[in-house]
């Protein structure tokens, strides 16, 4: 498994027996080691490409999709294994601590937390791979999971080759 940039101009040449993209609009920041990023938000576009070595069957990956997508639309995302901040979820509340000076009080219910170590494209493309391969077809050979910030025209994608067919 890997994370690489990628290209959406550039063609992809392999053949998909399935390509299934959503739209979202969340907003997020990033406060890593290096690079840095108020609250802004974008409208998402998710991508997925799938080769598998057989037959559909995947409709509970597609509902899978669907419901992150409207969980994840209109919310703040916030990356809750991220080691630069220290961030406290309540039943109300999330408090994002940047640094002593600095931190996001949010509404609960204005937020989606994901188990990342940050809101980049390329994480928020892991963490949809991670909740859907389970309702892949069984025979799923190759998956590319592509996060769009800004509609064709910049996108990350996480790439899982399956090695155990």
């Amino acid at each position: 498994m890997y994370i690489n940039a990628y290209n959406m101009n550039t063609d992809l040449t392999e053949s998909f027996d399935l390509i299934y993209e959503r739209f979202f609009n969340s907003s997020h920041f990033i406060h890593g080691f290096d690079l840095k990023e108020e609250l802004h938000g974008h409208n998402y576009a998710v991508c997925f490409y799938v080769q598998t070595s057989g037959c559909g069957g995947n409709e509970k990956f597609r509902a899978k999709v669907d419901l992150i997508c409207a969980e994840m639309d209109n919310k703040i995302l916030i990356a809750e294994d991220c080691e630069t901040v220290t961030t406290r979820v309540s039943e109300s509340e999330v408090v994002v601590q940047l640094d002593e000076n600095c931190f996001y009080r949010l509404p609960r219910r204005c937020c989606f937390i994901i188990n990342e170590i940050n809101s980049t494209a390329e994480c928020i493309a892991r963490y949809f791979y991670n909740f859907t391969q389970a309702e892949l077809d069984p025979g799923w050979k190759k998956v590319k999971v592509v996060v769009a910030e800004i509609y064709q025209q910049q996108e990350a994608i996480y790439s899982v080759v399956n090695n155990s067919l």
